[in-house]
Protein backbone atom coordinates (compact mmCIF):
# COMPACT_ATOMS: atom_id res chain seq x y z
CA UNK A 1 0.00 0.00 0.00
CA UNK A 2 1.24 3.62 -0.69
CA UNK A 3 2.34 5.23 2.59
CA UNK A 4 0.27 8.48 1.59
CA UNK A 5 -2.84 6.34 1.74
CA UNK A 6 -2.74 5.78 5.38
CA UNK A 7 -4.81 9.27 5.61
CA UNK A 8 -7.52 7.40 4.53
CA UNK A 9 -7.32 4.72 6.49
CA UNK A 10 -9.97 4.20 9.89
CA UNK A 11 -9.89 1.46 12.30
CA UNK A 12 -12.96 -0.59 11.20
CA UNK A 13 -14.22 -1.29 14.92
CA UNK A 14 -14.37 2.47 16.46
CA UNK A 15 -13.33 4.37 13.61
CA UNK A 16 -10.21 6.12 14.71
CA UNK A 17 -7.10 6.69 12.97
CA UNK A 18 -4.22 3.99 12.86
CA UNK A 19 -0.44 4.61 13.17
CA UNK A 20 1.98 2.48 12.13
CA UNK A 21 4.45 -0.17 13.63
CA UNK A 22 7.29 -1.51 12.28
CA UNK A 23 7.33 -0.90 8.40
CA UNK A 24 9.36 -2.66 5.53
CA UNK A 25 9.34 -0.04 2.55
CA UNK A 26 9.85 -0.74 -0.81
CA UNK A 27 9.91 2.66 -2.74
CA UNK A 28 6.90 4.54 -1.68
CA UNK A 29 5.06 1.41 -0.54
CA UNK A 30 4.73 -0.48 3.08
CA UNK A 31 5.19 -3.83 2.03
CA UNK A 32 5.31 -5.55 5.49
CA UNK A 33 4.51 -3.91 9.36
CA UNK A 34 1.44 -3.11 10.94
CA UNK A 35 -1.43 -0.82 11.44
CA UNK A 36 -2.24 -0.59 15.02
CA UNK A 37 -5.57 1.77 15.84
CA UNK A 38 -4.94 4.80 18.01
CA UNK A 39 -7.97 4.35 20.40
CA UNK A 40 -9.13 0.74 20.73
CA UNK A 41 -5.52 -0.75 20.11
CA UNK A 42 -6.29 -2.77 17.48
CA UNK A 43 -3.94 -4.27 15.76
CA UNK A 44 -4.03 -5.00 11.77
CA UNK A 45 -1.00 -6.72 9.85
CA UNK A 46 0.21 -5.73 6.52
CA UNK A 47 1.48 -8.73 4.30
CA UNK A 48 2.30 -8.13 0.68
CA UNK A 49 1.18 -4.47 0.55
CA UNK A 50 -2.19 -5.06 1.63
CA UNK A 51 -3.47 -4.07 5.00
CA UNK A 52 -5.55 -6.38 6.44
CA UNK A 53 -8.70 -4.57 8.15
CA UNK A 54 -10.83 -7.27 9.17
CA UNK A 55 -10.57 -7.93 12.38
CA UNK A 56 -10.67 -11.40 12.80
CA UNK A 57 -11.14 -12.29 16.71
CA UNK A 58 -14.23 -10.05 16.30
CA UNK A 59 -15.61 -11.12 12.76
CA UNK A 60 -18.57 -12.94 12.73
CA UNK A 61 -19.13 -16.76 11.26
CA UNK A 62 -20.82 -16.08 8.56
CA UNK A 63 -18.15 -13.38 6.92
CA UNK A 64 -15.79 -16.10 7.88
CA UNK A 65 -17.81 -18.73 6.07
CA UNK A 66 -17.81 -16.02 3.24
CA UNK A 67 -13.96 -15.76 2.75
CA UNK A 68 -14.00 -19.42 2.87
CA UNK A 69 -16.58 -19.89 0.52
CA UNK A 70 -14.66 -17.67 -2.33
CA UNK A 71 -11.84 -19.92 -2.37
CA UNK A 72 -13.49 -23.30 -2.01
CA UNK A 73 -15.44 -22.22 -5.28
CA UNK A 74 -12.35 -21.67 -7.04
CA UNK A 75 -10.79 -24.58 -5.48
CA UNK A 76 -14.01 -26.86 -7.06
CA UNK A 77 -13.77 -25.21 -10.57
CA UNK A 78 -9.99 -26.12 -10.91
CA UNK A 79 -8.79 -22.18 -10.98
CA UNK A 80 -5.47 -23.31 -8.88
CA UNK A 81 -4.52 -26.04 -11.48
CA UNK A 82 -3.52 -23.32 -14.30
CA UNK A 83 -0.97 -20.81 -13.28
CA UNK A 84 -1.82 -17.19 -14.19
CA UNK A 85 0.72 -14.97 -15.26
CA UNK A 86 0.94 -11.24 -15.53
CA UNK A 87 -0.02 -11.02 -19.23
CA UNK A 88 -2.79 -13.70 -18.55
CA UNK A 89 -7.03 -13.38 -17.93
CA UNK A 90 -7.12 -11.25 -15.11
CA UNK A 91 -4.66 -8.71 -15.83
CA UNK A 92 -6.40 -7.70 -19.00
CA UNK A 93 -9.71 -8.04 -17.45
CA UNK A 94 -12.21 -6.65 -18.97
CA UNK A 95 -10.98 -6.74 -22.26
CA UNK A 96 -10.13 -10.80 -22.61
CA UNK A 97 -13.55 -11.28 -24.71
CA UNK A 98 -15.85 -13.88 -24.41
CA UNK A 99 -18.85 -13.03 -21.49
CA UNK A 100 -16.49 -10.32 -20.79
CA UNK A 101 -17.22 -7.83 -23.92
CA UNK A 102 -20.51 -6.60 -22.15
CA UNK A 103 -19.02 -5.80 -19.03
CA UNK A 104 -16.21 -4.15 -21.04
CA UNK A 105 -18.37 -2.20 -23.29
CA UNK A 106 -20.10 -1.03 -19.72
CA UNK A 107 -16.48 -0.15 -18.18
CA UNK A 108 -15.56 2.24 -20.79
CA UNK A 109 -18.92 3.81 -21.00
CA UNK A 110 -18.95 4.28 -17.37
CA UNK A 111 -14.88 5.58 -17.75
CA UNK A 112 -16.30 8.04 -20.24
CA UNK A 113 -19.22 9.18 -18.13
CA UNK A 114 -17.18 10.01 -15.10
CA UNK A 115 -14.68 12.10 -17.42
CA UNK A 116 -11.92 12.21 -14.44
CA UNK A 117 -9.32 14.42 -14.56
CA UNK A 118 -6.33 12.63 -12.35
CA UNK A 119 -7.35 13.74 -9.18
CA UNK A 120 -10.31 12.39 -7.54
CA UNK A 121 -10.20 9.48 -5.01
CA UNK A 122 -11.88 6.48 -5.94
CA UNK A 123 -12.63 3.58 -3.30
CA UNK A 124 -13.03 0.26 -4.98
CA UNK A 125 -15.18 -1.95 -2.90
CA UNK A 126 -15.60 -5.45 -3.54
CA UNK A 127 -12.80 -4.91 -5.86
CA UNK A 128 -11.74 -8.51 -6.71
CA UNK A 129 -8.59 -8.51 -8.44
CA UNK A 130 -8.28 -4.53 -8.65
CA UNK A 131 -8.41 -5.09 -12.10
CA UNK A 132 -10.77 -1.70 -12.23
CA UNK A 133 -8.62 -0.11 -9.67
CA UNK A 134 -5.70 -0.63 -12.23
CA UNK A 135 -7.60 1.21 -15.11
CA UNK A 136 -8.57 4.01 -12.57
CA UNK A 137 -5.01 4.57 -11.08
CA UNK A 138 -3.46 4.55 -14.92
CA UNK A 139 -5.87 7.80 -15.23
CA UNK A 140 -3.99 9.31 -12.66
CA UNK A 141 -6.60 8.63 -9.71
CA UNK A 142 -5.54 7.65 -6.23
CA UNK A 143 -6.91 4.20 -5.54
CA UNK A 144 -8.34 2.08 -2.57
CA UNK A 145 -8.93 -0.94 -3.46
CA UNK A 146 -10.82 -3.05 -0.91
CA UNK A 147 -12.06 -6.87 -0.97
CA UNK A 148 -13.22 -9.47 1.53
CA UNK A 149 -10.47 -12.10 -0.16
CA UNK A 150 -6.91 -11.30 0.05
CA UNK A 151 -5.78 -14.94 -2.14
CA UNK A 152 -3.03 -14.50 -4.04
CA UNK A 153 -4.47 -15.92 -7.28
CA UNK A 154 -7.86 -14.39 -7.48
CA UNK A 155 -7.85 -11.94 -4.73
CA UNK A 156 -6.18 -8.68 -4.11
CA UNK A 157 -3.33 -10.65 -3.58
CA UNK A 158 -3.20 -10.78 -7.49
Amino acid sequence: MRHELLELLRCPLCHHPLGTQQLAMQGADIYEGGLQCTSCRTHYPIQRRIPHLLPMAQLEDTKKQEMKGWTDLWQQKGMYEHNLHENEDSFNLPYIGGMWSEVARLFDLALTALDLQGNETVLDLGAGQGWASRYFAAKGCRVVASDIVDDEWFGLGR
